[in-house]
């Protein structure tokens, strides 16, 4: 992640990395790239569920949003889900 401080880029894979352990448990077998913005926002509204502040979940919007950058980026999806 380029122009990012080692905070931001550790902040983002934990984000990341919480949104695919909620889609191995919410929508088994489901890849990255098959993702869709309803599943996105499903996600964000557990985490409020779960107590997760909106500054919190916002950042987090923020981490999934770079990740499918870089999957647009290397041609792995051909949109970014949390933009669409």
């Amino acid at each position: 992640m380029e122009n990012r401080t080692e905070r931001t880029v550790t902040t983002y894979l934990a984000h990341t990395r919480a949104f695919s352990r909620y889609l191995a448990k919410a929508h088994p077998g489901l890849s990255l790239t098959e993702v869709e913005p309803g599943q996105i926002h499903a996600f964000l509204l557990h985490e409020g569920e779960r107590g997760i502040t909106q500054v919190t979940r916002s950042t987090a919007y923020f981490a999934i949003k770079a990740l499918y950058n870089y999957l647009v980026g290397t041609g792995e999806v051909p949109t970014n889900p949390p933009t669409s």
